[in-house]
C-alpha cells in the first residue's frame, strides 16, 4: 500500500550540500544522540540554529540515510572518499529522499517523467499545486492540508527539483539520465538487501530515475560488459552471478572502474 503523503519536506528539501558534510563525518552504526552533538558543539552544519540542525538531522540525514543501515551509509561514504563525483551521489541522495517522501517520489513519476516524455520545456508552478489538490481529494494525504500548507509543499517540491537538477532555478527542465555507476550501485544494494534478482527490476527507484524496464536491462547488459557482474536474459527471466562480497566493496569496485 502507498504510504500517505506527509508535510515532511517542509523540513528538509534536497539538501545536497549538507548532506555530503553530515556524510563526510559520520561514522557508520554512531549513535544518533552523539552525532547530533558533535555536529551541534563543532558547529559542522554552519550558522544553522539549533531547530535548523535538529530539523536537517531527523528529517534529512537520520531518516533517509543512517535508517537504510550501517552498511548502506559505509558504502555512501566510500564513494564519497574515492570520489565518485557529485553527479551519481546527487542521483543516489534522490532515490533515498524519494524512498521516505512518497509525495515526490509519485510527483517525479507522475508529473515530472511524463512532461519529459512529452517533450515540455518546463514544470509549470501550477503542476505540484494541482497535483496536490488531486491527492487531497483522493484523500492521499494524511489530513486535508489547508491552502498555506499545500502552497508551501508545491514549493518545496519545486525545490527539491532543483536541488536533484531535475529542472532549472526557472523551472525549465534539464537533461537528466543516471549514471552506470548510480544504477550499479542500486542493483548491488537490492541485491545486498536479499532481493531476488527478478524482483531487482521491479524496484520503484527506476521510474524514479526515468527507467523502464527494458533501460534497466539494457543497462543491466552493459554493466556485465565491463565486468561488474555476469548477467543473462531470456525472455522476461534475469540472472546474475555477483562478483562482489559486501556492498562497500561494490562501491570500491565502482569507484576504481
Amino acid at each position: 500500500m502507498t504510504s500517505a503523503y506527509t508535510t515532511d519536506l517542509l523540513k528538509a528539501t534536497g539538501l545536497v550540500q549538507e548532506t555530503l558534510v553530515l556524510l563526510e563525518a559520520y561514522q557508520p552504526g554512531q549513535p544518533k544522540e552523539a552525532f547530533s552533538r558533535f555536529v551541534k558543539e563543532t558547529d559542522l552544519l554552519g550558522k544553522a540554529t539549533q531547530n535548523r540542525v535538529d530539523d536537517i538531522l531527523r528529517s534529512n540525514f537520520f531518516r533517509r540515510y543512517v535508517a537504510a543501515g550501517s552498511d548502506t551509509v559505509a558504502a555512501l561514504k566510500s564513494l564519497q572518499v574515492n570520489q565518485i563525483g557529485f553527479e551519481v551521489l546527487n542521483q543516489l541522495f534522490l532515490v533515498f529522499t524519494c524512498r521516505v517522501n512518497t509525495i515526490l517520489s509519485d510527483f517525479i513519476r507522475q508529473v515530472y517523467w511524463p512532461k519529459v516524455a512529452a517533450g515540455e520545456s518546463r514544470v509549470q508552478t501550477t503542476d505540484p499545486a494541482e497535483f496536490i489538490q488531486e491527492a487531497i481529494a483522493e484523500r492521499r494525504t494524511t489530513t486535508a492540508w489547508s491552502a498555506s500548507t499545500s502552497q508551501k509543499v508545491a514549493e518545496h517540491l519545486i525545490a527539491c527539483l532543483i536541488d536533484f537538477r531535475l529542472i532549472e532555478k526557472n523551472k525549465a527542465i534539464r537533461y537528466f539520465s543516471p549514471a552506470d555507476a548510480t544504477v550499479n550501485f542500486l542493483l548491488h544494494e537490492g541485491h545486498f538487501k536479499g532481493l531476488s534478482d527478478m524482483q531487482l527490476l521491479q524496484l520503484p527507484d527506476w521510474a524514479v530515475l526515468g527507467l523502464s524496464t527494458n533501460d534497466l536491462i539494457r543497462r543491466i547488459k552493459q554493466l556485465a560488459q565491463r565486468g561488474h557482474f555476469i548477467a543473462q536474459y531470456s525472455g522476461e527471466l534475469v540472472t546474475i552471478s555477483w562478483f562482489y562480497q559486501s556492498l562497500e566493496a561494490t562501491a570500491d569496485g565502482i569507484s576504481r572502474a
